[in-house]
């Protein structure tokens, strides 16, 4: 009876901390807060979310924003973008900014990111 018990709750512990390191989001940001990594998520028709997430490094050159990849699936999205706006809202404690580029695309990064300020400033830029 025991030795199942113990067996279920191991299981259970797996299982909480796989739902937790999921819910954990790396972020790196440079002390100037003009080099960073995020998420990067083209937008389709009508602006909708397209694609999955990908993890992209970042850097502002001057008025624009450079995006390289960290990956060979997400090369296509490599360039340099403008910022275009910020979400007002957004769930969580996440900031989105919207990029426009060779494409349109959807950045995410920590709300609470020294690369917010940066990225609002580029905003007003423009």
């Amino acid at each position: 009876m025991t030795d199942t018990l113990i067996g279920i709750l191991g299981i259970a512990g797996c299982i909480a901390m796989l739902w937790g390191a999921s819910r954990i989001e790396p972020h790196w940001v440079s002390k100037d807060g003009r080099r960073f990594v995020c998420r990067v998520q083209t937008l389709g028709a009508h602006d909708l979310p397209d694609g999955p997430w990908r993890e992209m490094r970042a850097f502002v050159d001057g008025a624009s924003l450079v995006i390289g990849s960290r990956s060979r699936r997400a090369k296509r999205l490599s360039g340099v973008y403008r910022v275009a706006g910020r979400a007002p809202e957004s769930p969580g404690n996440k900031a989105f900014f919207v990029l426009q580029g060779e494409a349109r695309l959807l950045l995410r990064i920590p709300a609470k990111s020294r690369a917010t300020n940066t990225l609002d400033s580029l905003i007003t830029a423009h």
